[in-house]
């Protein structure tokens, strides 16, 4: 179980920080601390974890 829960965490944190960096560099550079775009990238780094476990580890 703790193999699961790691590699979906880390499935949020990837995902979040991606998303995060990548909307940033194609939208505004100098708005790094926009609240709107903090929640966007989590929520998109939830439901990303949620399909990865879902489809994936749920199966296990």
């Amino acid at each position: 179980m703790a193999s699961t829960t790691k590699s979906v965490f880390g499935i949020f944190l990837i995902s979040s920080v991606a998303t995060y960096v990548y909307g940033n560099f194609n939208t505004d550079f100098h708005n790094w601390l926009n609240p709107m775009t903090i929640l966007v990238s989590v929520l998109m780094g939830c439901v990303l974890a949620f399909v990865y476990y879902y489809f994936v580890k749920r199966k296990h």
